[in-house]
């Protein structure tokens, strides 16, 4: 760290990236009063005089390093008290709250982080039975629009049947009228000449 070797905690948070761990030890420290600034030159994150009443009175400097892989973030604390270090040796009922602390902020962001990734699934669910919905409701369009035209089809067959007679009909009746204007032809002949 940026102070040198120190005793530390280390905690694997799954399911989150270093971004999102990091947001969580922000809010982690808020809840102290504790403002995060990052060490130039360092990968450390300080945050300077929290009282962390569990961890007994006085104020500490927080660090904190990230660390991300794919499956999560680790996560190193370090409490300084008065020039040196939290340690399982020297303060060992402090060591293990701030053990309780940290594992409790890991679970929390871990718990977080299925929430909203259950969020997503859950709406990607939604999406797609809403797609779902509209397919079987296109299916219907589809089928009726099928039935629709099979019933168009069966009528223009019948009309086909109808205007071929209708033809006949009308082919009778045009030899018909034409022998009406020959005879009409012939008298008009007869009275012109």
């Amino acid at each position: 760290m940026s102070k040198g070797n120190a005793n530390g905690w280390k905690v694997f948070i799954p399911k989150n990236d270093s971004k999102a761990a990091q947001a969580g030890w922000r809010k982690f420290c808020k809840n102290y009063e504790g403002k995060v600034i990052k060490v130039k030159k360092s990968n450390d994150y300080l945050t300077t005089a929290v009282a962390i009443p569990s961890l007994g009175e006085g104020t500490y400097n927080l660090y904190a390093q990230f660390s991300e892989t794919p499956e999560g973030v680790f996560m190193m604390s370090f409490v300084e008290i008065g020039g040196s270090f939290l340690n399982s040796h020297q303060h060992k009922e402090q060591s293990k709250e701030w053990s309780r602390l940290i594992k409790g902020l890991a679970k929390g962001l871990t718990i977080d982080a299925i929430e909203s990734e259950m969020k997503r699934e859950e709406k990607a669910l939604r999406d797609s039975n809403r797609d779902l919905d509209k397919l079987i409701k296109d299916k219907r369009t589809f089928e009726k629009d099928i039935s629709d035209c099979e019933k168009t089809i069966e009528d223009r067959k019948s009309q086909l049947v109808t205007n071929a007679k209708d033809q006949e009909t009308q082919k009778s009746d045009i030899i018909e009228q034409e022998k009406q204007v020959d005879k009409v032809k012939n008298e008009l002949k007869r009275y012109s000449n």
